[in-house]
């Protein structure tokens, strides 16, 4: 049977006696500084097994997860805005989230980490197209790797590759950030993900190896979000810093032939996603009996469209949250079954 879950939100969002009118007071949601925090998860593999020894850092605080995968931070100064975990260990991907901390709660989260496996392979100076898992194919030219000493490599390279569907919690766990992007005129924006790509290369003694600069991969990603027809022609593609925990813009993706090809010059993860304008929003998560939802995830995606984020409310059901800004969207709420209801909140219209 699926759960009845509803939404309330506090006084930036009001929703008045009339069901078909919503008003949207704006408001400072997220004061600038720092706010005092509670943060504790759990880092998991794809098979949902704990990973002991993950290094995980916040700022320059650092935790090491337990032989439960679990970390701990207790009362640590954060910025209010966003605040950035980084999850590293050797033989997978890295991993994380950003969060938006309330001040003195506690939230607790669920961290997926991508091992490093091998999902196909191809010889360094012949390319080849290449078909991975989940559907995803990449076109690789000829002599397009390079090794670590900066010369071409002509031997084995095998490929490691993920493709992330942002409609489960699962897909949403393994995402190493939120849906935050910098545009190429360094605009800030929430990103309407229709699906993220990851891969990477290495030679057969693990040593990572890259792509060749001015040469191009070819990706084609299948449609994750199951919109069909309703798909855009033309979507964004954005790529993973790292460095800066954000996603940049990288290009354009083009639908063809029930999948969205696009060329990259480099590994890592990938986005296609169409920009937003966002406005911050913040409530709490309750049942039909007014009894709170502690440490529930949710998601905000737009209808029949694709997934801008998720996050977890603290212990005392609370969240803050980025919605795009004069679009009708939804914050959606979840639990491990992936499947369930699911209550459905619209975002506030923009009065701006």
């Amino acid at each position: 049977m699926k759960k009845l879950f509803y939404i309330g939100l506090f006084s930036c969002l009001l929703v008045a006696c009339n069901p078909d009118k919503d008003v949207f007071t704006p408001f400072e949601l997220f004061s600038e500084g720092l706010v005092t925090t509670t943060i504790s998860g759990q880092v998991l593999d794809v098979m949902n097994q704990p990973v002991e020894g993950a290094l995980i850092t916040l700022d320059q605080l650092s935790r090491t997860s337990d032989v439960n995968g679990f970390f701990y931070y207790k009362n640590v100064q954060v910025e209010s805005k966003r605040a950035i975990l980084s999850v590293n260990k050797d033989g997978f991907f890295e991993g994380g989230q950003a969060i938006f901390p309330t001040k003195e709660s506690n939230a607790s989260l669920k961290i997926q980490l991508l091992e490093k496996t091998v999902a196909a392979n191809f010889n360094g100076s012949v390319g080849g197209e290449i078909t991975l898992p989940d559907g995803v194919i990449l076109d690789i030219p000829t002599d397009a790797v390079l090794s670590q000493n900066g010369t071409g490599f002509s031997g084995e390279v095998q490929i490691s590759a993920y493709s992330i569907n942002p409609e489960s919690l699962e897909g949403l766990q393994k995402m190493p950030t939120d849906l935050k992007g910098i545009t190429n005129s360094a605009a800030e924006k929430l990103l309407e993900s229709f699906g993220l790509f990851l891969f990477d290369w290495s030679d057969t003694n693990n040593q990572k190896l890259t792509i060749v600069p001015g040469k191009k991969v070819t990706m084609k990603f299948p449609i994750s979000n199951g919109v069909g027809a309703q798909s855009p022609l033309t979507l964004g593609l954005w790529y993973f810093d790292a460095a800066g925990d954000t996603w940049e813009e990288e290009g354009t993706a083009t639908l063809q032939n029930g999948k969205y090809v696009a060329e990259v010059g480099k590994t890592g993860f990938w986005n296609i996603a169409i920009p937003h304008d966002f406005v911050s929003v913040k409530g709490a998560l309750k049942n039909q009996s007014d009894e709170i939802l502690s440490n529930m995830p949710f998601s905000i995606e737009i209808e029949n469209g694709g997934v801008l984020g998720y996050g977890y409310a603290d212990e005392e059901g609370k969240f803050n949250a980025n919605v795009p800004k004069g679009l009708a969207s939804k914050i959606k709420v979840l639990d491990e079954c992936n499947d369930c209801l699911l209550y459905t909140s619209p975002s506030p219209r923009d009065r701006g």
